[in-house]
């Protein structure tokens, strides 16, 4: 093949997510479910998965820094390290890496934390083999993935958390936004030109409003 031909299809493979074959990295502590998945991918017929990285926990990964995944399926249940403490870990390790959560937690904590940890697919385990090989192309690709009924209940708390905001008066949001970018009371009191008792009767109010009785609670609702 030309130089030339080769360049460009090197170029389009790294821009546009063409591979000849994905390097897939598997964490999870079940033998079985780590045995589904190899099975699952290497016998895909239209893609070439190649299982560079398999670890039943996270303490040892370091030792794995060269295996160098295109996309990390990982577990968030796991003994010593989580999963979702691990994420940063394995940004760190594998920076251009995309990490999919494949769990059986469906709770929206666990999908938020796992999110703002760094993770780009959130995918319940026993998922079939096409969508599975969809899910982590698309990620891959420089999509997203959430499994639907969490993304439902995510979008369902989200509109329900700005629904619950927006009964505050204007003074009132915006002393929330202060908080959620975590200025102290007196920061605020200062930013809005108002006196630190006046603030202080803003929160008041802001949790009688809201039936809450902690900046914790505040927090909550208010921030993703």
């Amino acid at each position: 093949m030309p130089p030339v031909i080769f360049g460009l299809l090197e170029y389009l493979r790294k821009e546009v997510g063409v591979m000849d074959t994905v390097r897939i990295g598997i964490i999870d502590d079940n033998d079985i479910v780590r045995n589904v998945l190899r099975v699952l991918l290497t016998t895909y017929s239209d893609t070439e998965f190649d299982i560079v990285l398999e670890l039943s926990s996270l303490v040892d990964v370091h030792s794995h820094e060269h295996s160098n995944p295109d996309a990390i399926l990982l577990d968030i249940n796991m003994p010593h390290i989580d999963g979702i403490t691990g994420i940063p870990i394995l940004k760190r390790l594998f920076p251009d890496c995309v990490i999919i959560m494949l769990t059986d937690r469906e709770d929206l904590t666990s999908l938020r934390k796992s999110i703002s940890a760094g993770a780009l697919g959130y995918v319940k385990k026993g998922t079939n083999q096409q969508e599975l090989v969809f899910i982590i192309k698309q990620v891959i690709a420089g999509g997203s993935y959430v499994s639907p009924i969490l993304a439902r209940s995510f979008f369902t708390e989200m509109q329900e958390k700005e629904r619950t905001v927006s009964h505050l008066t204007e003074r009132e949001q915006s002393i929330v936004r202060g908080i959620v970018d975590g200025m102290s009371y007196k920061l605020i009191a200062h930013h809005y030109g108002i006196s630190l008792d006046t603030v202080r009767e803003h929160i008041k109010k802001i949790y009688r409003k809201l039936n809450i009785n902690s900046k914790g609670e505040l927090l909550a609702i208010v921030k993703f």
